[in-house]
């Protein structure tokens, strides 16, 4: 997997940049990177989303898509699917102190070419409280493209995706974010392996 993301990384850049201006909305204020697992700091957490809420609590709710349209993949390949195990939202305490969040430890399978055209998944949602926030992490082990002779790995650049951008959660409303991956309009074969390189935004809003 290393060798095979060093080969791939030129590519993987041009096709950023020819894809950042046309995929998604502008970004709420965030950032994104790709990480692998060495350079993340995975502790501490806190526990996962409480089951039950009290009627004043703040919630949240992660939605996640693609590509909003315009994209075009090989002709050998019919789906692309991304495989997401865990979301976490980084809750700040002020004075540069803070911790990871668990909202949703359920391992789920995404097909991309089904989340276009403003579709959208719900990845996590649940009470909260209320508070600031300032980052969400989703971790990314397996992307994957059904061929037509079979499914093969899709390369990302890090199988940590982190979003670093500052929103808030208040009583008695739902703080919604939705992630554009934007990683259809980069799918690119090369050298005989599937890499992808998305173009991520964040789209926040605050409803009743």
């Amino acid at each position: 997997m290393k060798k095979l993301n060093i080969l791939a990384a030129a590519l993987l850049s041009s096709i950023a940049l020819s894809a950042c201006s046309v995929d998604s909305p502008e970004r709420d204020n965030f950032d994104y990177s790709f990480l692998e697992e060495g350079d993340v700091d995975l502790e501490p957490q806190a526990a996962d989303l409480p089951l039950s809420a009290t009627p004043v609590d703040a919630a949240i709710e992660i939605d996640f898509r693609d590509s909003l349209g315009g994209f075009e993949l090989p002709k050998e390949v019919e789906l692309v699917s991304i495989v997401i195990d865990s979301v976490e939202v980084y809750r700040d305490e002020g004075h540069g102190q803070g911790y990871w969040k668990v909202v949703n430890t359920r391992p789920m399978e995404l097909e991309l070419t089904e989340l276009t055209g403003g579709r959208v998944e719900k990845i996590a949602s649940g009470p909260i409280g209320d508070g600031e926030f300032s980052g969400v992490r989703l971790h990314i082990p397996k992307v994957r493209a059904l061929t037509e002779d079979g499914a093969v790995e899709v390369v990302l650049p890090g199988e940590y995706l982190m979003l670093d951008g500052e929103f808030e959660t208040v009583d008695l409303e739902t703080t919604e974010l939705t992630i554009n991956f934007g990683g259809l309009r980069t799918f690119e074969r090369h050298k005989g392996a599937y890499i992808m390189d998305p173009n991520v935004t964040v789209e926040v809003e605050m409803h009743d």
